[in-house]
Protein backbone atom coordinates (compact mmCIF):
# COMPACT_ATOMS: atom_id res chain seq x y z
CA UNK A 1 0.00 0.00 0.00
CA UNK A 2 3.10 2.24 0.44
CA UNK A 3 3.43 2.15 -2.85
CA UNK A 4 0.07 3.17 -3.66
CA UNK A 5 0.24 6.05 -6.52
CA UNK A 6 -0.11 9.28 -4.41
CA UNK A 7 -3.08 10.77 -6.84
CA UNK A 8 -4.90 7.92 -6.34
CA UNK A 9 -4.68 7.88 -2.52
CA UNK A 10 -5.98 11.79 -2.65
CA UNK A 11 -8.98 11.12 -4.36
CA UNK A 12 -9.50 7.91 -2.09
CA UNK A 13 -9.00 10.19 0.90
CA UNK A 14 -10.89 13.32 -0.70
CA UNK A 15 -14.07 10.35 -1.22
CA UNK A 16 -13.54 9.68 2.46
CA UNK A 17 -13.33 13.14 3.95
CA UNK A 18 -17.01 14.20 1.94
CA UNK A 19 -18.66 11.38 4.19
CA UNK A 20 -21.37 13.03 6.12
CA UNK A 21 -20.74 11.39 9.27
CA UNK A 22 -17.77 12.40 10.90
CA UNK A 23 -17.14 10.40 13.55
CA UNK A 24 -16.50 7.74 10.25
CA UNK A 25 -14.27 10.63 8.75
CA UNK A 26 -12.32 11.86 11.57
CA UNK A 27 -10.19 8.58 12.73
CA UNK A 28 -9.66 6.77 9.19
CA UNK A 29 -7.54 10.07 8.52
CA UNK A 30 -5.98 10.74 11.69
CA UNK A 31 -4.56 7.13 11.02
CA UNK A 32 -3.28 7.82 7.99
CA UNK A 33 -0.96 10.55 9.63
CA UNK A 34 0.72 7.90 11.37
CA UNK A 35 1.21 5.39 8.40
CA UNK A 36 4.43 6.50 6.73
CA UNK A 37 5.14 9.83 5.44
CA UNK A 38 3.27 9.59 1.82
CA UNK A 39 0.31 8.86 3.89
CA UNK A 40 0.84 11.65 6.04
CA UNK A 41 1.61 14.45 3.17
CA UNK A 42 -1.44 13.50 1.50
CA UNK A 43 -3.75 13.26 4.28
CA UNK A 44 -2.65 16.63 6.27
CA UNK A 45 -3.76 19.07 3.34
CA UNK A 46 -7.18 17.56 3.28
CA UNK A 47 -7.66 17.63 6.94
CA UNK A 48 -6.52 21.22 7.31
CA UNK A 49 -8.81 22.30 3.90
CA UNK A 50 -11.53 22.56 6.61
CA UNK A 51 -9.65 21.87 9.86
CA UNK A 52 -13.28 23.16 11.39
CA UNK A 53 -14.96 19.89 10.59
CA UNK A 54 -12.25 17.21 11.43
CA UNK A 55 -10.98 18.90 14.71
CA UNK A 56 -13.65 19.35 17.39
CA UNK A 57 -11.24 20.37 20.66
CA UNK A 58 -10.64 24.12 19.88
CA UNK A 59 -7.77 23.35 22.38
CA UNK A 60 -5.92 21.42 19.63
CA UNK A 61 -6.42 24.22 16.88
CA UNK A 62 -5.69 27.16 18.67
CA UNK A 63 -1.60 26.51 19.59
CA UNK A 64 -0.98 25.34 15.56
CA UNK A 65 -2.75 28.58 14.67
CA UNK A 66 -0.62 31.25 16.83
CA UNK A 67 2.36 29.41 16.03
CA UNK A 68 2.11 31.30 12.58
CA UNK A 69 2.21 34.47 14.10
CA UNK A 70 5.27 35.88 12.27
CA UNK A 71 8.05 37.39 14.03
CA UNK A 72 7.23 40.93 13.56
CA UNK A 73 3.97 40.32 15.62
CA UNK A 74 5.27 38.10 18.29
CA UNK A 75 7.98 41.22 18.62
CA UNK A 76 5.45 43.64 18.58
CA UNK A 77 3.46 41.84 21.36
CA UNK A 78 6.24 41.02 23.43
CA UNK A 79 7.23 44.64 23.75
CA UNK A 80 3.43 44.75 25.19
CA UNK A 81 4.21 42.65 27.87
CA UNK A 82 2.41 39.08 25.76
CA UNK A 83 4.44 36.37 25.66
CA UNK A 84 2.65 33.69 23.90
CA UNK A 85 5.03 31.26 23.18
CA UNK A 86 6.87 30.58 27.24
CA UNK A 87 8.45 27.85 25.50
CA UNK A 88 10.52 27.39 21.80
CA UNK A 89 7.92 26.23 19.08
CA UNK A 90 9.87 23.31 16.51
CA UNK A 91 9.89 24.16 12.90
CA UNK A 92 6.80 23.28 10.73
CA UNK A 93 6.87 20.42 8.93
CA UNK A 94 4.00 21.47 7.06
CA UNK A 95 2.66 25.13 6.18
CA UNK A 96 -0.90 24.45 7.64
CA UNK A 97 -3.44 27.33 7.25
CA UNK A 98 -2.14 27.47 3.33
CA UNK A 99 -4.56 24.53 3.11
CA UNK A 100 -7.72 25.92 4.13
CA UNK A 101 -10.00 26.14 1.80
CA UNK A 102 -13.20 26.67 4.11
CA UNK A 103 -13.18 29.12 6.43
CA UNK A 104 -15.55 29.70 8.91
CA UNK A 105 -15.26 32.61 11.75
CA UNK A 106 -17.52 31.44 14.27
CA UNK A 107 -15.13 28.57 14.74
CA UNK A 108 -12.11 30.23 14.64
CA UNK A 109 -13.49 33.01 17.08
CA UNK A 110 -14.62 29.77 19.42
CA UNK A 111 -11.09 28.48 18.85
CA UNK A 112 -9.32 31.77 20.15
CA UNK A 113 -11.56 32.12 23.00
CA UNK A 114 -10.97 28.83 24.29
CA UNK A 115 -7.25 28.63 24.00
CA UNK A 116 -6.98 32.25 25.56
CA UNK A 117 -8.82 30.92 28.13
CA UNK A 118 -6.06 28.49 29.21
CA UNK A 119 -4.59 28.98 32.37
CA UNK A 120 -1.08 30.25 30.79
CA UNK A 121 -3.15 33.46 29.17
CA UNK A 122 -5.26 33.95 33.02
CA UNK A 123 -3.05 37.31 33.97
CA UNK A 124 -3.34 39.12 30.53
CA UNK A 125 -5.58 42.10 30.70
CA UNK A 126 -8.98 42.00 28.62
CA UNK A 127 -7.70 44.53 26.43
CA UNK A 128 -4.53 42.97 25.67
CA UNK A 129 -6.39 39.68 24.69
CA UNK A 130 -8.16 41.56 21.84
CA UNK A 131 -5.23 42.62 20.82
CA UNK A 132 -4.25 38.97 19.90
CA UNK A 133 -7.64 38.19 18.64
CA UNK A 134 -7.29 41.03 15.97
CA UNK A 135 -3.53 39.55 15.36
CA UNK A 136 -4.55 35.98 14.85
CA UNK A 137 -7.58 37.09 12.18
CA UNK A 138 -4.91 39.20 10.51
CA UNK A 139 -2.30 36.58 10.20
CA UNK A 140 -5.17 33.63 9.19
CA UNK A 141 -6.78 35.91 6.60
CA UNK A 142 -2.97 37.00 4.53
CA UNK A 143 -2.02 32.96 5.21
CA UNK A 144 -5.40 31.33 3.52
CA UNK A 145 -5.48 32.98 0.33
CA UNK A 146 -7.38 30.51 -1.47
CA UNK A 147 -10.08 30.12 0.24
CA UNK A 148 -13.31 28.43 -1.49
CA UNK A 149 -15.89 28.37 1.25
CA UNK A 150 -15.99 31.68 3.91
CA UNK A 151 -19.05 31.53 6.27
CA UNK A 152 -19.27 35.25 7.70
CA UNK A 153 -22.57 34.24 10.06
CA UNK A 154 -20.50 36.22 13.60
CA UNK A 155 -18.25 38.09 12.00
CA UNK A 156 -17.32 41.08 13.67
CA UNK A 157 -16.59 44.76 12.61
CA UNK A 158 -12.41 44.39 13.19
CA UNK A 159 -12.44 41.55 11.49
CA UNK A 160 -14.92 42.28 8.65
CA UNK A 161 -12.24 45.58 7.73
CA UNK A 162 -8.95 43.27 7.04
CA UNK A 163 -11.16 40.84 5.56
CA UNK A 164 -12.60 43.75 2.80
CA UNK A 165 -8.65 44.61 2.30
CA UNK A 166 -7.90 40.89 1.14
CA UNK A 167 -9.04 41.31 -2.46
CA UNK A 168 -7.12 37.53 -3.21
CA UNK A 169 -8.52 35.57 0.05
CA UNK A 170 -12.38 36.68 -1.38
CA UNK A 171 -11.43 36.24 -5.27
CA UNK A 172 -12.05 32.69 -6.03
CA UNK A 173 -14.82 31.97 -3.44
CA UNK A 174 -17.49 29.26 -4.46
CA UNK A 175 -19.51 29.16 -1.50
CA UNK A 176 -20.95 32.08 0.63
CA UNK A 177 -22.50 31.52 4.39
CA UNK A 178 -24.00 34.36 5.86
CA UNK A 179 -27.53 36.58 7.24
CA UNK A 180 -29.09 39.50 6.32
CA UNK A 181 -27.74 41.65 9.50
CA UNK A 182 -24.03 41.36 7.93
CA UNK A 183 -22.82 44.82 7.26
CA UNK A 184 -24.17 45.74 3.56
CA UNK A 185 -20.95 47.35 2.67
CA UNK A 186 -19.15 44.06 3.37
CA UNK A 187 -21.47 42.66 0.07
CA UNK A 188 -21.09 45.96 -1.68
CA UNK A 189 -16.69 45.00 -1.54
CA UNK A 190 -17.60 41.07 -2.38
CA UNK A 191 -19.67 42.57 -5.51
CA UNK A 192 -16.52 44.07 -7.14
CA UNK A 193 -14.09 41.03 -5.97
CA UNK A 194 -16.05 37.80 -5.91
CA UNK A 195 -17.98 36.85 -9.27
CA UNK A 196 -17.43 33.07 -9.04
CA UNK A 197 -20.17 32.42 -6.03
CA UNK A 198 -22.21 28.96 -6.84
CA UNK A 199 -23.45 28.30 -3.78
CA UNK A 200 -25.24 31.59 -1.02
CA UNK A 201 -26.90 30.41 2.20
CA UNK A 202 -28.51 33.17 4.26
CA UNK A 203 -30.09 33.44 7.20
CA UNK A 204 -32.89 36.12 8.30
CA UNK A 205 -33.00 36.39 12.03
CA UNK A 206 -36.64 37.00 13.50
CA UNK A 207 -35.45 40.45 14.67
CA UNK A 208 -33.96 41.81 11.56
CA UNK A 209 -36.38 44.34 9.35
CA UNK A 210 -33.72 45.63 7.23
CA UNK A 211 -33.54 45.16 3.96
CA UNK A 212 -30.02 44.23 2.61
CA UNK A 213 -29.49 45.68 -1.02
CA UNK A 214 -25.45 45.00 -0.45
CA UNK A 215 -26.65 40.99 -0.67
CA UNK A 216 -29.26 41.52 -3.00
CA UNK A 217 -26.70 42.91 -5.63
CA UNK A 218 -24.03 40.40 -4.52
CA UNK A 219 -26.40 37.57 -5.79
CA UNK A 220 -27.31 39.51 -8.97
CA UNK A 221 -23.70 40.05 -9.86
CA UNK A 222 -22.80 36.31 -9.84
CA UNK A 223 -21.71 34.91 -13.03
CA UNK A 224 -23.85 31.48 -12.54
CA UNK A 225 -25.21 30.93 -9.15
CA UNK A 226 -26.78 27.34 -8.74
CA UNK A 227 -27.38 26.75 -4.95
CA UNK A 228 -29.80 29.24 -2.90
CA UNK A 229 -30.81 28.34 0.70
CA UNK A 230 -32.88 31.00 2.52
CA UNK A 231 -33.50 30.40 6.05
CA UNK A 232 -36.11 32.70 7.82
CA UNK A 233 -37.04 33.30 10.68
CA UNK A 234 -40.31 35.70 10.67
CA UNK A 235 -43.43 35.66 9.41
CA UNK A 236 -43.95 38.30 6.54
CA UNK A 237 -43.04 38.14 2.77
CA UNK A 238 -39.95 36.83 1.15
CA UNK A 239 -37.64 39.42 0.89
CA UNK A 240 -38.81 40.95 -2.80
CA UNK A 241 -34.76 42.56 -3.36
CA UNK A 242 -33.28 38.84 -2.71
CA UNK A 243 -36.04 37.92 -5.25
CA UNK A 244 -35.89 40.15 -8.01
CA UNK A 245 -31.98 39.32 -7.78
CA UNK A 246 -32.65 35.63 -7.79
CA UNK A 247 -34.53 36.13 -10.91
CA UNK A 248 -31.63 37.68 -12.57
CA UNK A 249 -30.09 34.00 -12.00
CA UNK A 250 -32.90 32.42 -13.36
CA UNK A 251 -30.75 30.50 -16.26
CA UNK A 252 -27.85 28.80 -13.83
CA UNK A 253 -30.05 27.99 -10.48
CA UNK A 254 -30.22 24.42 -9.89
CA UNK A 255 -31.25 23.92 -6.40
CA UNK A 256 -33.82 26.14 -4.61
CA UNK A 257 -33.95 25.90 -0.37
CA UNK A 258 -36.35 27.53 2.01
CA UNK A 259 -36.68 27.26 5.48
CA UNK A 260 -39.52 29.11 7.19
CA UNK A 261 -40.37 28.76 11.23
CA UNK A 262 -43.54 30.39 10.22
CA UNK A 263 -45.83 31.02 7.75
CA UNK A 264 -44.97 33.37 4.51
CA UNK A 265 -46.05 34.03 1.20
CA UNK A 266 -43.95 33.63 -1.51
CA UNK A 267 -44.30 35.67 -4.83
CA UNK A 268 -45.89 33.37 -7.70
CA UNK A 269 -42.90 34.66 -9.88
CA UNK A 270 -40.14 33.39 -8.33
CA UNK A 271 -40.66 29.53 -8.78
CA UNK A 272 -41.83 29.85 -12.58
CA UNK A 273 -38.70 31.83 -13.30
CA UNK A 274 -36.39 29.37 -12.77
CA UNK A 275 -35.87 27.62 -16.64
CA UNK A 276 -32.99 24.64 -15.21
CA UNK A 277 -34.41 24.08 -11.39
CA UNK A 278 -33.71 20.53 -10.30
CA UNK A 279 -34.28 20.47 -6.92
CA UNK A 280 -37.18 22.28 -4.50
CA UNK A 281 -36.87 22.07 -1.12
CA UNK A 282 -39.48 24.15 1.37
CA UNK A 283 -39.84 23.35 5.06
CA UNK A 284 -42.79 25.31 6.68
CA UNK A 285 -45.81 26.76 5.84
CA UNK A 286 -46.53 28.72 2.45
CA UNK A 287 -48.46 28.93 -0.40
CA UNK A 288 -46.62 27.20 -3.39
CA UNK A 289 -49.37 26.17 -5.74
CA UNK A 290 -47.33 23.39 -8.37
CA UNK A 291 -49.80 23.63 -11.03
CA UNK A 292 -49.18 27.41 -11.54
CA UNK A 293 -45.59 27.77 -10.00
CA UNK A 294 -43.71 24.79 -11.54
CA UNK A 295 -45.69 24.09 -14.42
CA UNK A 296 -42.31 24.47 -17.12
CA UNK A 297 -39.95 22.77 -14.54
CA UNK A 298 -39.36 19.60 -16.58
CA UNK A 299 -36.08 19.21 -15.14
CA UNK A 300 -36.94 18.75 -11.33
CA UNK A 301 -36.05 15.54 -10.23
CA UNK A 302 -36.29 16.21 -6.61
CA UNK A 303 -39.27 17.71 -4.78
CA UNK A 304 -39.42 18.19 -0.82
CA UNK A 305 -42.16 20.39 0.68
CA UNK A 306 -42.57 19.71 4.16
CA UNK A 307 -45.86 21.19 6.10
CA UNK A 308 -46.52 23.14 2.96
CA UNK A 309 -49.79 21.88 1.75
CA UNK A 310 -53.31 21.53 3.03
CA UNK A 311 -56.20 19.29 1.58
CA UNK A 312 -57.08 21.30 -0.60
CA UNK A 313 -53.37 21.85 -2.52
CA UNK A 314 -52.65 17.80 -1.92
CA UNK A 315 -54.50 16.48 -4.83
CA UNK A 316 -53.43 19.51 -6.79
CA UNK A 317 -49.91 18.46 -5.94
CA UNK A 318 -49.80 14.83 -6.87
CA UNK A 319 -51.53 15.65 -10.01
CA UNK A 320 -48.86 18.21 -10.94
CA UNK A 321 -46.29 16.10 -10.49
CA UNK A 322 -46.96 13.19 -12.59
CA UNK A 323 -48.13 15.72 -15.38
CA UNK A 324 -45.49 17.59 -15.58
CA UNK A 325 -42.00 16.08 -13.34
CA UNK A 326 -42.19 12.14 -15.20
CA UNK A 327 -38.40 11.91 -14.39
CA UNK A 328 -39.34 12.89 -10.33
CA UNK A 329 -36.61 10.57 -8.08
CA UNK A 330 -37.63 11.88 -4.97
CA UNK A 331 -40.53 13.12 -3.47
CA UNK A 332 -42.64 14.35 -0.38
CA UNK A 333 -46.38 13.44 -0.15
CA UNK A 334 -49.23 13.02 1.98
CA UNK A 335 -52.03 10.84 1.19
CA UNK A 336 -55.87 10.37 2.25
CA UNK A 337 -58.83 8.83 0.62
CA UNK A 338 -59.97 11.74 -1.20
CA UNK A 339 -56.44 11.57 -3.53
CA UNK A 340 -55.55 7.50 -3.84
CA UNK A 341 -56.46 7.93 -7.36
CA UNK A 342 -54.12 10.70 -7.89
CA UNK A 343 -51.41 8.79 -5.90
CA UNK A 344 -51.68 5.55 -7.91
CA UNK A 345 -51.59 8.18 -11.27
CA UNK A 346 -47.99 9.12 -9.83
CA UNK A 347 -46.49 5.54 -9.37
CA UNK A 348 -48.30 4.42 -12.72
CA UNK A 349 -46.56 7.42 -14.79
CA UNK A 350 -43.32 8.60 -12.79
CA UNK A 351 -40.90 5.25 -13.72
CA UNK A 352 -37.76 6.57 -12.21
CA UNK A 353 -39.14 7.39 -8.93
CA UNK A 354 -36.53 6.31 -6.58
CA UNK A 355 -37.58 8.09 -2.67
CA UNK A 356 -40.63 9.20 -1.23
CA UNK A 357 -41.41 10.75 2.00
CA UNK A 358 -44.56 10.59 3.42
CA UNK A 359 -46.27 13.10 5.68
CA UNK A 360 -48.98 14.68 6.95
CA UNK A 361 -51.80 17.01 5.55
CA UNK A 362 -53.39 20.51 7.10
CA UNK A 363 -57.11 20.15 7.04
CA UNK A 364 -59.25 23.01 8.66
CA UNK A 365 -56.19 23.99 10.72
CA UNK A 366 -55.75 20.43 11.76
CA UNK A 367 -53.00 18.08 11.15
CA UNK A 368 -53.72 15.01 10.19
CA UNK A 369 -52.16 12.02 9.33
CA UNK A 370 -51.42 10.49 6.18
CA UNK A 371 -53.42 7.36 5.99
CA UNK A 372 -50.72 4.75 6.15
CA UNK A 373 -52.68 1.27 4.95
CA UNK A 374 -54.33 3.30 2.14
CA UNK A 375 -50.70 4.25 1.17
CA UNK A 376 -48.93 0.92 1.53
CA UNK A 377 -51.74 -1.37 -0.07
CA UNK A 378 -50.90 0.74 -2.98
CA UNK A 379 -47.44 0.78 -2.70
CA UNK A 380 -47.83 -3.19 -3.02
CA UNK A 381 -49.89 -3.06 -6.45
CA UNK A 382 -48.36 -0.39 -7.90
CA UNK A 383 -44.80 0.74 -6.92
CA UNK A 384 -42.39 1.16 -9.85
CA UNK A 385 -39.36 -1.12 -9.30
CA UNK A 386 -37.41 2.09 -9.06
CA UNK A 387 -38.40 2.71 -5.59
CA UNK A 388 -36.38 1.30 -3.04
CA UNK A 389 -36.98 4.18 -0.29
CA UNK A 390 -39.31 5.27 1.85
CA UNK A 391 -39.35 7.89 5.08
CA UNK A 392 -41.87 8.43 7.15
CA UNK A 393 -42.41 11.59 8.89
CA UNK A 394 -45.04 11.02 10.89
CA UNK A 395 -46.46 12.25 14.50
CA UNK A 396 -48.31 8.89 15.69
CA UNK A 397 -46.70 5.70 15.80
CA UNK A 398 -46.86 3.75 12.33
CA UNK A 399 -49.11 0.56 13.15
CA UNK A 400 -47.65 -2.81 13.66
CA UNK A 401 -50.42 -4.47 11.43
CA UNK A 402 -49.83 -1.84 8.17
CA UNK A 403 -46.50 -2.55 8.49
CA UNK A 404 -46.20 -6.50 8.38
CA UNK A 405 -49.00 -6.53 6.17
CA UNK A 406 -46.85 -4.06 3.43
CA UNK A 407 -43.73 -6.65 4.35
CA UNK A 408 -45.41 -9.94 3.76
CA UNK A 409 -46.97 -8.45 0.20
Amino acid sequence: MSKLNQDVLCLVLKELSSCKSQSWTREPLYSCLFLNKLWCETAVPIIWSNPWKFIKDYRRLFDPIISFLSRETRFLLNNQGIDLFPTQHEHHLFDYLSYCRYMNFDCIEKSIRVGLDSSRYKKIEESRLRCIELEIYIMIVSKCSAVKSLDVMNLGPQVKHHIIGATTFLGGLGSLYCNLINDPTFFDVLVNTCRTLEMIHIVCPSYCKLRNLGLARLIEVQNGLKWFVFVQHQAEAFRQEIGDALIKQANSLINFELTYLRKISLPSNILSSFNNLQILKIFGSSNVKMNHQLENQGNLSKILLYNTFNDELAGEYLRAVYEHFPNIKSLSLGVISEFATEFENLLMKCHWLRKIFIQGLTIANIFVSTDLSLLFDILVEIAPDSLHEIRIVYRNNVSKDDLEAFFEN
